[in-house]
């Protein structure tokens, strides 16, 4: 049927004196569950970009690359704001095609993990900027919540592999001149209690004078095991 009805709108050319026709075709556009389909049947119908440009169930990347190839630079800038907007009200994480990793970019993936809690991508994409371009504290939140995640999961070698990627980021930022230098990790060492893997601050221990004894008494914080004092 849908063939028969391209062949038939693509033959014609015009369908303004052909209400018939026209009914059918919307009623077959209404009835189709493929969204493609449904686009080259409301083009070769209207011969409007903007129909197809509206169908939501179409991927953002394809709508995307439909408007760039087809529409003039005003309407084109037009609807490339109105996507910014829908996918930053939304938290639609696509929409980060259209602002870029910039601040409205970070307004758009905190809207995301908002809405998912999806603290992963987030820490991911903020890698890439942070903290070489954008000096912003959420970027540096999600990137640590995450850092805690694995650890806490006990993928420590994820972890570290995650820390070498973003140093590798910022190595290569700084050499092309992309980045400023930056000290985006200080020297240290991270006692962490056996039991729970959270970090222990060491400044809490810190009682030389207190025999081995004594200090073989004290607890995690946070799991309340004994553990002995750092060294």
């Amino acid at each position: 049927m849908l063939s028969g009805t391209v062949a038939t709108l693509l033959q014609s050319g015009s369908i303004s004196g052909r209400r018939d026709l026209h009914n059918h075709c919307e009623r077959l556009i209404y009835k189709l569950q493929d969204p493609h389909q449904r686009i080259m049947l409301s083009y070769v119908l209207c011969h409007d970009w903007s129909d197809v440009l509206e169908e939501d169930a179409l991927p953002l990347r394809e709508r995307i690359a439909i408007a760039l190839r087809f529409l003039e630079d005003s309407d084109l800038s037009a609807f490339l704001r109105r996507v910014a907007d829908d996918c930053l009200k939304t938290g639609n994480i696509e929409g980060i095609m259209v602002t870029g990793l910039t601040s409205r970019g970070l307004d758009l993936i905190q809207n995301y993990v908002d809405a998912t809690g999806d603290v992963q991508t987030a820490a991911l994409l903020a890698s890439y900027v942070y903290p070489g371009r954008i000096k912003d504290s959420r970027a540096g939140r999600w990137v640590e919540a995450y850092r805690a995640l694995l650890d806490g999961w006990k993928l420590f070698h994820h972890r570290c592999q995650f820390d070498i990627d973003r140093g590798k980021i910022v190595q290569e930022g700084i050499s092309n001149g992309d980045f400023a230098p930056v000290e985006w990790a200080k020297k240290q060492f991270l006692i962490r209690c056996h039991f729970c893997n959270k970090a222990i601050n060491t400044q809490q221990y810190q009682r030389p004078q207190e025999p081995v004894a004594i200090q073989r008494r004290r607890v995690c914080l946070i799991c309340l095991n004994p553990m002995l004092h750092p060294c």
